[in-house]
């Protein structure tokens, strides 16, 4: 597995897929003649937690208040310098509206809306990619990417097992039901899970050490500090990793610590 490092104090839920890599041909508009068109390698698929419009034409009012970029460049490190006032997603070439109220409501939650955007499908509050009356599975698109035969990762700043990650990998009735997430979790055969730690500590039946040796049954590393990631390499096949203490400290619902605290 490639090294890779993620910030995603921004992002609610990352999505990575890693394409096979073949070139496809595709047939010219203009005439009959096959253009090779390579594939992407990495496709990202960003979830920004209750982000609409409203929220970044707030954003860009916000940094190009005097002295806001600065103090912003510094708290994050600079990964996230940008442009003037106007937001680096500006300056992609396409853009796309999707709606994500949900079935029973057109205010939605993490869940509905995630299910939305996972699946294309709507359903009822709190439900996690199934059927608005909860008796079918909707297929989400890192499931078909995996079926594909991609890689696929989950990436989150919140707890792995939350309702906008779980929407991804996991189907089950409320969004609450930690512990059947976590099955979910060891059944999808995903490459990649990064960021927040499970919700162990709901679990009712699975202790943590079940949990964890489950991990390590199905295949994957476990890492928990920068030292153990900055370690992993080709050789070190799928992986869980976290920065959360896991058998010593909970933070914020296993999510990872905001970076607005953290002493940078």
């Amino acid at each position: 597995m490639k090294k890779i490092f993620y910030n995603v104090a921004f992002a609610a839920a990352m999505l990575l897929s890693a394409s096979c890599g073949s070139n496809f041909t595709q047939q010219s508009q203009d005439n009959d003649a096959a253009t090779t068109v390579k594939a992407p390698k990495y496709i990202f698929y960003f979830v920004g937690d209750g982000m609409s419009q409203p929220q970044i034409t707030m954003a860009e009012k916000a940094i190009s208040e005097p002295g806001f970029r600065e103090q912003f460049n510094k708290q994050t490190c600079g990964i996230y310098n940008h442009d003037g006032s106007a937001l680096n997603l500006r300056k992609f070439p396409c853009v796309g509206l999707a709606t994500t109220n949900a079935e029973n409501r057109f205010i939605t939650c993490s869940a509905a809306a995630a299910t939305a955007l996972a699946t294309g499908h709507k359903t009822t509050i709190n439900t996690i990619s199934m059927n608005g009356d909860r008796t079918a599975n909707y297929e989400s698109i890192a499931e078909k990417a995996k079926k594909a035969g991609m890689k696929v990762g989950v990436v989150t700043s919140v707890s792995i097992d939350h309702a906008t990650p779980a929407c991804f990998y996991a189907h089950v009735e409320d969004r609450n039901m930690y512990e059947s997430i976590a099955h979910w979790l060891l059944k999808s055969d995903f490459d990649y899970f990064g960021g927040g730690f499970t919700r162990w500590d709901t679990y009712k039946e699975m202790t943590e050490k079940q949990f964890m040796d489950s991990l390590k049954i199905k295949g994957y590393t476990v890492t928990t500090t920068r030292k153990d990631f900055d370690a992993l390499n080709a050789q070190s096949g799928k992986v869980l990793a976290t920065v959360n203490k896991i058998t010593t400290q909970k933070i914020d619902g296993s999510s990872l610590p905001y970076n607005i605290d953290l002493d940078v």
